[in-house]
Parts: C-alpha cells; structure tokens; sequence
C-alpha cells in the first residue's frame, strides 16, 4: 500500500516550497532543508513524488492561507516560511515580498508577526 501525503504534511512542507521557491531559485541550502524535513517524516515514493510535484508547482499564498485553520497554523505557516527564507543566510526582495504576503493572506497582527519573527526555528 502507498501512502501519499497527509493533509498535515502538505500543509508544512507546501509552505516549505512556496518560500523556496519564491525566488525562482531551488538553492543548495533549500534544497537541503526540504531533504532533512522529507527525511525526517521517512515519506513513502509516492509521497516523494508529491513533494516533487509540489517543487515544479509551488503553493500559491492563497492555498497556504487556505490551509492555515487555527491561529497556532497561521503563525507556525508564518514561521516556517520565516525560516525558510532564512536558510540560505539572506532574505531577497522576493522572499520579502512572498513573506508580506502570506502576513497578509493569513490575517497576522502585527503581534502574530513579531512573535513568528522571535523564534523561528520551532514549528507547531
């Protein structure tokens, strides 16, 4: 039996993909973080095949937010995609604008924002 991903799943590593890619540009530290994450949750081929699926179609803000159901996945989304713009040491103009966005998209307050902002590196 193949096991594609769960809805869990695609919400977080969809996020994932949309920062990465935001620029156009899969980076070497990117690609790496996305790997770690997939090899993390020990994801079937089929589930693999989704996240490749999703590298060659990104997530658009819209599809994010709509995943993002309670307060606590809109400021995780939030800090997730932070961490990914994050990974490569540098966040371009790009990235900025997808991050402005998706605050937008997933009705952040300015509190929400600030507390994503101050610990990036945990996810809900």
């Amino acid at each position: 039996m193949t096991m594609s991903l769960t809805e869990h799943q695609r919400r977080w590593l969809g996020t994932a993909i949309a920062m990465a890619q935001s620029d156009g540009v899969l980076k070497l530290q990117e690609r790496a973080l996305l790997d770690r994450i997939c090899a993390s949750l020990n994801l079937s081929l089929e589930a693999r095949r989704e996240v490749e699926q999703m590298l060659r179609e990104p997530p658009t803000p819209i599809q994010l937010a709509s995943w993002a159901l309670t307060t606590r996945d809109r400021v995780g989304l939030y800090r997730l995609a932070l961490s990914m713009a994050r990974a490569d040491g540098e966040t371009d103009r790009l990235e900025a604008a997808l991050l402005h966005c998706l605050a937008s998209v997933l009705n952040l307050t300015p509190e929400e924002q600030a507390a994503a902002r101050e610990d990036p590196t945990s996810s809900s």
